[in-house]
């Protein structure tokens, strides 16, 4: 049985006191951009996603970065694993167990380079980078607030890093995205984005302090 919307909104709001307000870019504010980013990637697939269940990938969404500077990650197979412990944890007296296996088989998704067994955890995946696929203005205040949460390094490392990761994202996304029903001008609309975003990432100067 499905949530009712209410009740999924009470659910992601309790991940918000494990999000420090103080992080440039991994805060409340990007947990908040995931659940509609990857909402708007589920609703998208139309009637090939009509079994997904909307309310559990929104509080997947809203959990998939919980305790991000927390020490205790450190601790864990994967700062995902972390997050979707501190779900569990938090969440196991609201939800039968069927759904928070669902929604950690969700939050991990969100890894790099790992296989994505469900439609939800695709969405999410991509929702979770969706600035990547951002205009450049947006695309590129959102590596600079990562850029100043990692310390400032050196901005050529960072350059570089950040473009490897587009290339991995915009490769995966194009085997991926198929499968929540996002084809042929649709696919390529996400894939393009990211292209023209790594075309110009690597021209550009160390951002102002």
């Amino acid at each position: 049985m499905k949530l009712q919307p209410r009740t999924a909104d009470r659910l992601s709001g309790l991940a918000e006191e494990y999000y420090n307000p103080e992080l440039a870019y991994h805060n409340w504010g990007h947990a908040e951009e995931v659940m509609v980013a990857s909402r708007d990637l589920i609703n998208q697939g139309g009637r090939w996603t009509r079994h997904v269940n909307r309310p559990l990938l929104q509080i997947a969404a809203a959990w998939h970065d919980a305790g991000h500077d927390y020490e205790a990650r450190h601790n864990f197979e994967s700062p995902e694993h972390y997050s979707a412990y501190l779900m569990r944890q938090r969440l196991q007296c609201e939800l039968p167990m069927r759904q928070l296996n669902e929604i950690e088989e969700t939050i991990l998704g969100t890894r790099h380079n790992q296989p994505r067994r469900t439609m939800a955890a695709i969405a999410l995946r991509y929702g979770d980078v969706g600035n990547m696929a951002a205009p450049f203005d947006n695309f590129y205040e959102h590596s600079v607030q990562l850029w100043r949460e990692y310390g400032m390094p050196d901005w050529l490392e960072f350059q570089a890093a950040s473009i490897k990761m587009l290339a991995s994202v915009r490769q995966s996304a194009d085997r991926e995205l198929p499968r929540i029903g996002i084809f042929g001008r649709h696919c390529h609309a996400y894939t393009d984005a990211v292209a023209a975003n790594l075309a110009r990432l690597g021209t550009l100067e160390v951002p102002s302090e």
